[in-house]
């Protein structure tokens, strides 16, 4: 199945949400403008839009915002109000009090090399965790794609000719719909 664009986004609130926690309710908002919030089973409204709400507030994108919230014992019910401005309210001043990391901006890219050149490519690629497939061509090739910043792909490119004699390149792929894998 085909990563989506929301990947790093969704699997930053299923490894940050408490099992513990009553609700883990989350917003997020990408660089493109697509977004998703969730309220765990709060009342319809309470969690996610608020939570959203703060990070359009903050003028951010390319965020993703969890609020995890703990019923102790017999705790004050906060009615659709309180949750509101509760879960809005806590990320905003999370957003607020948040040190802004500018992200790279990450390209596709395919290399395809065959077994003779898989330790020097696999080398190269480590660090961008590249998914791969066997090609049905002969003989057998293997076709890897990864994401990687837009100004390391010459560089890179460069490595492996250099690494594997000339016979693989790095290639941005420009249409994600045309990408293999």
């Amino acid at each position: 199945a085909r990563e989506k664009p929301a990947g790093p986004a969704n699997d930053f609130v299923k490894a940050t949400a408490d099992p513990k926690a009553r609700h883990n309710c989350f917003a997020w908002r990408l660089a493109n403008g697509d977004m998703r919030t969730n309220g765990d089973g709060e009342p319809g409204g309470t969690a996610g839009p608020p939570i959203l709400a703060a990070i359009d507030g903050a003028g951010l994108s390319g965020v993703a915002v969890l609020v995890s919230r703990y019923r102790i014992a017999e705790g004050a019910k906060l009615g659709t109000g309180g949750l509101v401005r509760a879960y809005g309210g806590t990320a905003a001043a999370c957003l607020a009090s948040a040190e802004p990391k500018e992200l790279q901006q990450q390209a596709t890219a395919i290399v395809r090399y065959s077994a003779q050149d898989t330790g020097a490519v696999f080398t190269l690629l480590a660090p961008y965790a590249p998914r791969t497939v066997m090609l049905p061509t002969e003989p057998p090739e293997t076709l890897a794609r990864f994401e990687v910043p837009q100004e390391e792909i010459d560089p890179l490119s460069e490595r492996l000719a250099t690494a594997t004699a000339g016979r693989v390149l790095c290639m941005a792929v420009d249409d994600e719909e045309d990408a293999p894998l």
